[in-house]
């Protein structure tokens, strides 16, 4: 979800908003692990 809707005053832009109220534990490891190597792969 895009992260410019959440800011209070001036958004910055190039942001991403992670909900965790849902999700169990394990849920969110996974996903957070996911998402570490996404940004691992795509790190120059």
């Amino acid at each position: 979800m895009p992260g410019e809707e959440f800011y209070p005053g001036d958004p910055v832009a190039g942001t991403m908003r992670l909900n965790f109220s849902h999700a169990s534990p394990d849920d969110a490891d996974r996903g957070l692990r996911t998402l570490a190597g996404l940004i691992e792969h795509a790190a120059p």
